[in-house]
């Protein structure tokens, strides 16, 4: 059985992950582990979703500094409801 893993960050985090973060940076995930199984003409499959809910740097690594989210993107929350 193959296992197919994709990781899925909720809106705000894949944002402000994607202003703060390069590519090849280590970082840290907490995560939601969703395993699904379905159907394919006739034989069952397996995928396992990690949907990320937080991330930062790897701090052992590298330092960072930490500050408030812009104002738009706290507006954009308050404005879901």
């Amino acid at each position: 059985m193959a296992w197919v893993l994709q990781l899925p960050a909720l809106r705000s985090v894949a944002e402000n992950a994607s202003r703060t973060m390069n590519k090849g940076q280590r970082v840290m995930v907490i995560d939601k582990l969703i395993q699904r199984t379905f159907e394919v003409e006739g034989q069952k499959r397996q995928t396992v979703e990690i949907q990320v809910t937080h991330v930062g740097p790897d701090l052992q690594f590298q330092s960072a500094s930490v500050g408030p989210r812009s104002s738009a993107a706290t507006s954009a929350e308050k404005n879901k409801g």
